[in-house]
């Protein structure tokens, strides 16, 4: 039963990790001056608060 909740745990800390990469990588781009890229960079700011709100929502769910 412990090793289940240390995986789950790991899981979500990679999960977090990639959450972070992602807003990094989208903070990223808004420095490039192509409007094409800055509409990037908000889709991805935009969609990597909604996975974080998501995951903070399960985590609260159980």
């Amino acid at each position: 039963m412990r090793r289940k909740v240390e995986k789950q745990q790991l899981r979500e800390k990679i999960k977090e990790e990639r959450e972070r990469e992602w807003i990094g990588e989208a903070l990223r781009a808004r420095k490039f001056s192509g409007i094409e890229t800055f509409e990037q960079g908000l889709s991805l700011i935009a969609f990597a608060i909604r996975a974080a709100k998501n995951a903070k929502h399960r985590r609260n769910r159980r």
